[in-house]
């Protein structure tokens, strides 16, 4: 069994993946925001289906890091992270026009959309902590002590990534340019796992090839993001203050239609 030798690193590991998560959280609204309005409908769906995910994500992830706790497997979690975080951008597009759930009640509408795109992300982040603290605790004795120090440090990670997510990046960055940022962080922080925390020997021929494939994938994934919003950055107008979505965009007749959100 491969070890994290120290505990600082364990912390920083868990701090990031509950930033990233939060982050997907926050920005959850704001892409649906366009597409289905936000409403007490939109955020309970979204709070309630992240919060699912966590939970799946943690139970998963402790019965994997009982059966196989490795530094290469907690690289893969960000890398698969780091992809699914990308597909959110497609499925947004796809998952939110009326041929899908069109004909449910508006609340499962709602919870259906939100679990296809965000579910299976905030699954898959959730799996990093129990695999952290499974490499971390060589001592019994200490169980408390490290649990109790990596969810804090887990925590503060998520309170963070909601305060700068809600008070600045989306102002600074876009909704869309942060769903690209948080797959970047992801994928390097797994990169950073597995290099800091690697084994010699029969792992380094796994990793490659696992490293190969990501980027292959991730490349693919986003080629097609930029292929499907190609003309819609050619053609509209996009903003996002901290109060609305805010879109111009051709309507019947020539006319020019500004919607803030969900509202025209």
């Amino acid at each position: 069994m491969h070890r994290i030798s120290t505990l600082w690193k364990a912390n920083t590991i868990a701090f990031i993946s509950s930033f990233c998560v939060m982050v997907i959280e926050l920005i959850a609204a704001r892409l649906l925001a366009p597409h289905i309005g936000v409403s007490l409908y939109t955020w309970t769906s979204i709070i309630g289906i992240i919060l699912a995910g966590i939970a799946l994500g943690n139970y998963l992830g402790g019965k994997i890091a009982d059966r196989y706790p490795s530094p290469l497997l907690l690289a893969t979690m960000f890398f698969v992270g780091a992809a699914l975080t990308i597909t959110i951008l497609p499925a947004i597009r796809i998952v939110t026009s009326d041929d899908w759930f069109g004909e449910l009640p508006i609340i499962w509408n709602f919870m259906f959309k939100t679990s296809c795109i965000f579910l299976l992300p905030a699954i898959v982040l959730s799996m990093v902590s129990p695999m952290v603290i499974k490499l971390t605790l060589a001592d019994l004795g200490k169980t408390g002590g490290v649990v109790g120090t990596i969810y804090a440090c887990s925590t503060a990670g998520a309170i963070l990534g909601t305060f700068m997510t809600g008070f600045y990046f989306i102002l600074w960055f876009g909704t869309n340019m942060i769903v690209w940022l948080v797959a970047i962080a992801l994928f390097l922080t797994g990169v950073l796992a597995w290099f800091v925390w690697k084994v010699p020997g029969r792992w380094s021929l796994s990793v490659k090839n696992i490293l190969a494939w990501t980027v292959m994938i991730e490349m693919v994934l986003a080629s097609l993001v930029l292929f499907q919003f190609r003309e819609s950055w050619q053609e509209n107008y996009t903003r996002e203050s901290n109060y609305f979505a805010i879109r111009i965009f051709d309507g019947e007749n020539n006319i020019k239609v500004l919607a803030l959100d969900h509202l025209v």
